[in-house]
């Protein structure tokens, strides 16, 4: 058996955190609680993401919110081009 030296283990220690300190997160290790914050003065709270939706709150400015998923929606250009 071979023995391990205060500095031999020191050595093992610390690379082997910095092994754990650069390895890239895998969509696994992700957090799941994603923060946003409120950038304009007030913000309605919808039940859904539609303008149709209930109105169930609201938020104001540098509110701190979690975010529970994200909707992507096309842009319409609303004033003519010329």
């Amino acid at each position: 058996m071979t023995t391990l030296s205060r500095r031999n283990f020191l050595k093992l220690g610390a690379s082997a955190l910095l092994g754990l300190a650069f390895k890239p997160l895998s969509p696994d290790d992700q957090p799941l609680i994603e923060l946003g914050r409120v950038t304009i003065e007030y913000l309605r709270v919808r039940q859904r993401p539609t303008p149709q939706a209930k109105q169930v709150g609201w938020r104001r400015l540098d509110e701190v919110v979690r975010i529970f998923d994200r909707v992507i929606r096309e842009c319409r250009i609303m004033t003519p081009i010329v």
